[in-house]
């Protein structure tokens, strides 16, 4: 429901608008949900991009050279809804493709799983983040410059595990 951000951001950059630059759903792309009386309706999002090759509204991929890119909506998980789980294993669907074994995997997100805290609703996508060997993560809600040591699979009791294998997030 604020459209003038979007307008905002062309005006200044007038550069950008004949550029391709691949966006994800963050959470002033979110409309109102009265259901769960909350902003949770990714449904903005496609105001501004097009997403086609999910059965999300605001989840894709894409290749890039050596490079294989997963865009994911962390604004959407809550406790209960499963579009989580649901998110992970169109990942895990999406990465056995032949045609996305690149050289490496980049992950955007909105919502980090690491920042200064652990974000307890992802949690769920660090181990297969590791497990399907992203190499990094990219999120914004921060607005800060941060950067996580390598981070592998969560161990069994939910405890960081650093790992020569894992991924890194930056913000």
């Amino acid at each position: 429901s604020r459209s003038y951000e979007w307008r905002y951001f062309y005006d200044k950059a007038p550069s950008l608008r004949n550029k391709v630059h691949m966006t994800v759903c963050g959470n002033n792309d979110l409309t109102y949900d009265e259901v769960a009386d909350r902003k949770i309706d990714p449904v903005a999002f496609t105001w501004y991009t097009t997403v086609e090759n999910s059965p999300f509204v605001s989840c894709y991929s894409f290749n890039y050279g050596y490079i294989h890119f997963i865009g994911l909506n962390s604004n959407v998980i809550t406790e209960d809804s499963g579009i989580d789980t649901e998110q992970i294993e169109w990942m895990k669907k999406d990465m056995a493709k032949p045609e996305n074994k690149k050289r490496w995997t980049i992950v955007m997100m909105h919502e980090a799983p690491y920042t200064q805290t652990r974000s307890k609703l992802l949690t769920k996508f660090i181990t297969p983040f590791a497990e399907l060997g992203v190499d990094l993560v990219l999120c914004g809600h921060h607005h800060r410059y941060t950067r996580s040591k390598r981070m592998g699979a969560l161990g069994p009791n939910g405890e960081n595990r650093e790992s020569s294998t894992g991924f890194y997030t930056v913000m």
